[in-house]
């Protein structure tokens, strides 16, 4: 009973673990360590299977159950390392630092030991099945089977929707969140996840200890048909090469393809006529404030707009940000003032770099310096403002919090563009206002993803007659 109320629990944690923007940072970090004490109660309930470690004959079930074994012991470890290290509530006060690394192992491994509890849970399903009285009764046990297959084919879609693939291999270095939707549609997913890959784990392990029987009986009776035993080895390798090419097929889809499109096709635009949009009456002065990587990097002189999402190429060769092209429309659509936030020391030419230094800026009290050489707007004299950056690290650029920091917003109405690479509005909505005390975030935010940014006028355009 011990070990079934341990199972469940971190089931749900791991479930509840997933959508951590959607629920608070503050009950993801506790619900992250109350997950770490059930996997110490599991091992401590298990430890006969530790004991028998270096016992017994090593089949190839064994061999590929211990590897996951070991493989979510490893993950699991570096969960709470990097946890620790891009704490921003609970482990705080250790102040241990490398956030930048540490957000990345930690999107990375949250994945990874997902998938493998999940073909773990698949591994023991039998002893599962068992425990809760489901093999007793085989009416249920088959409706069960139908239900779990069902799902598991929901899963397959699930995992496409929610870019699983691509955080495991590291293509995306954000997690997706859509606010606006309910966080319950979201575990929804993950279940369906969840139960694809236990299904995988059940089959794979009937198959193996299928392959042992088999290997069994030749040993005995090895009188047996030649041909049927070629016959029989040509179908398992047929089956499994038709399961490879599956794998392979969804890889390419779900992780080959944005992939592919994101650092091999350079994205060309016609700026006149992107930012070529129908005139907007809003009433009152409107500031467009952006900061974008153009103008804030240094870039090489053969940079090209391949080494980034959040780069294109104009009619004239020049390089353009996403958020400055959103500026633009923005400006051009509503004939607002524009200003650009400009850092004095620029960042690295590579998108990859300018990660690295982003996430070392967040880990820090201060901010980097301003290049001064526009002033300052002054807040006060303008009935709204609208603020257009890239989300960093899931949160506000740390150069945007130090801008903010030296207005004064108080009775503004504040209404944000974002761009993402697929994390959606991560952290913004609740760490923005902060940084504008006295004024009003709108919730209305129109969030873009980077790939979609040279066509984006026209939902630009209807986000601003909303504003009318």
């Amino acid at each position: 009973m011990k070990k079934t109320l341990v199972d469940i629990g971190m089931v749900v944690a791991i479930l509840l673990l997933m959508p951590y923007s959607m629920i608070g940072e503050t009950l993801h970090e506790l619900i992250g360590i109350t997950m770490f004490l059930l996997f110490i109660c599991h091992h401590i309930l298990n430890r006969k299977w530790l004991s028998s470690f270096s016992k017994g004959k090593w089949t190839a079930f064994r061999l590929i159950n211990t590897s996951i074994n070991i493989l979510m012991f490893l993950f699991m470890l570096i969960m709470m390392f990097s946890a620790i290290t891009i704490s921003r509530h609970v482990f705080t006060f250790l102040n241990l630092g490398g956030a930048s690394l540490g957000r990345i192992l930690h999107l990375i491994g949250a994945n990874w030991l997902f998938v493998l509890m999940s073909i773990h849970l698949g591994f023991h399903i039998n002893v599962v099945a068992g425990r809760i009285g489901i093999t007793k009764n085989g009416g249920i046990l088959t409706a069960t089977k139908i239900l779990s297959v069902s799902v598991a084919v929901y899963g397959i879609y699930a995992i496409y929707k929610r870019q699983v693939l691509s955080y495991m291999f590291a293509t995306s270095m954000y997690a997706y969140f859509d606010f606006s939707e309910p966080v319950i549609l979201f575990i929804l997913d993950y279940i369906a996840i969840m139960i694809l890959f236990a299904v995988v784990g059940a089959y794979l392990s009937k198959g193996l200890i299928y392959l042992e029987k088999s290997n069994n009986k030749k040993n005995v009776d090895d009188k047996k048909n030649k041909e049927q035993l070629k016959a029989a080895k040509k179908k398992k390798r047929n089956i499994a090469i038709g399961c490879v090419s599956i794998l392979v097929i969804i890889a390419i889809l779900v992780w080959g393809v944005p992939y592919m499109r994101r650092h091999f096709v350079t994205v060309n635009i016609n700026r006149q006529e992107v930012t070529n949009l129908p005139k907007v009456d809003l009433p009152g002065k409107t500031l467009v404030i952006q900061f974008t990587r153009t103008g804030n990097s240094d870039f090489d002189e053969d940079v090209d707009a391949v080494s980034s999402a959040s780069l294109m190429l104009d009619e004239n060769g020049q390089l353009v940000g996403n958020s400055e092209l959103l500026a633009q429309m923005t400006q051009a659509s509503t004939n607002a003032d524009l200003y650009a936030i400009r850092v004095k020391k620029l960042y690295p030419s590579t998108y990859n770099g300018t990660v690295g230094v982003a996430g070392k800026e967040l880990s820090s009290e201060s901010y980097p310096e301003l290049n001064m050489d526009e002033p300052l707007p002054n807040i006060k004299e303008y009935d709204r403002v609208i603020l257009v950056f890239p989300l960093w690290w899931g949160t506000v650029p740390k150069a945007v919090e130090g801008f903010l920091s030296q207005e004064d917003f108080s009775g503004t109405e504040v209404y944000l563009i974002l761009t993402h690479g697929g994390s959606g509005a991560g952290s913004v909505p609740h760490d923005l206002p902060e940084m504008i005390p006295g004024g009003h975030l709108n919730e209305d935010i129109l969030l873009v993803y980077d790939d979609d940014v040279d066509e984006a006028s026209e939902q630009v355009y209807e986000w601003l007659v909303k504003r009318q």
